[in-house]
């Protein structure tokens, strides 16, 4: 059997020095507040997510507020990895096959403070994702991300969407899959998501990967999180399921409008300090 990594409480999203700071706060949060092993670690590690893009990698401007120039991404990074977080590229492409490989070496060699990939893709190439993980070399944690449009992509006749137990085995040398029910739009996870995250736990960590959480979670998430421990919502889950085996990770709900929004384009927001300590915090709590 293999053993999964070690799970994350995250925040996706860095993009100033003032983000840095957050991290740093949040990364005192976790050490103060999450449970700890029997070793006295905590149980989970704080998850500093930098967004980018092909457009972003490439140089080419973006209005889009959650993205930082590529100049300043590997600052970003190094400072996160500094400051005891576990730095993550979200890494969003439309390129398949050979070209999403050659994007996916160009991110570790501009960024070598990266160690965490997460491919914000539908369906990528399964053989791309196993030839970049299978170089013992590199140091980097690769994060599928599963989504409602990879599901429905790959399910199966009389299915209307796939199971993403199903979607992640297809994938040899992930350490994470990410179960994500929003795409960054702050949707909260269901009842339906909470039955699924029981249905691929013990596949996944049999197979040595972490599952997580994505969709809605914020300083308010506690209550949502109580609830999957005590009956997945009321729909006949385990009230023993342990959320100290899952990783989780938050953005659209830690952000706050910008004061100079772009008139007319989505994404004008910024990291919210409180929102982000109160979000690390709420999530240890429902761990305790």
């Amino acid at each position: 059997m293999l053993y999964p990594p070690v799970p994350y409480i995250g925040i996706t999203g860095i993009v100033t020095q003032d983000d840095v700071e957050t991290v740093k706060e949040c990364v005192r949060t976790l050490q103060d507040h999450c449970p700890t092993m029997f070793t006295g670690e905590p149980t989970h590690r704080f998850m500093a997510g930098v967004l980018v893009s092909y457009k972003t990698l490439t140089g080419q401007p973006t209005t889009n507020r959650r993205y930082p120039p590529r100049t300043e991404v590997e600052t970003l990074l190094s400072q996160c990895l500094a400051a005891g977080a576990f730095p993550v590229i979200h890494f969003n492409t439309h390129a398949k096959g050979a070209d999403l490989a050659r994007e996916m070496e160009q991110l570790c060699e501009a960024f070598p403070s990266m160690r965490g990939l997460q491919l914000n893709l539908v369906c990528p190439d399964p053989e791309v994702v196993r030839s970049f993980t299978s170089d013992p070399m590199r140091r980097v944690e690769v994060i599928l991300q599963i989504n409602h449009t990879s599901l429905v992509k790959t399910a199966k006749p009389p299915a209307k969407i796939g199971h993403p137990c199903d979607y992640a085995m297809g994938y040899t040398g992930i350490s994470h899959a990410l179960i994500d029910a929003s795409g960054g739009n702050g949707r909260l996870f269901d009842h339906r998501t909470a039955d699924t995250i029981l249905e691929t736990l013990s596949t996944m960590e049999d197979r040595g990967v972490r599952l997580g959480l994505a969709g809605g979670l914020g300083p308010d998430c506690g209550g949502a999180l109580n609830d999957l421990r005590t009956g997945l919502l009321g729909h006949g889950g385990d009230e023993d399921v342990d959320l100290d085996v899952l990783s989780y990770d938050a953005e659209s709900r830690v952000r706050v409008p910008v004061p100079d929004p772009i008139e007319g384009e989505e994404y004008q927001d910024m990291l919210d300090r409180t929102s982000s300590v109160n979000y690390v915090a709420a999530v240890c709590a429902a761990l305790r």
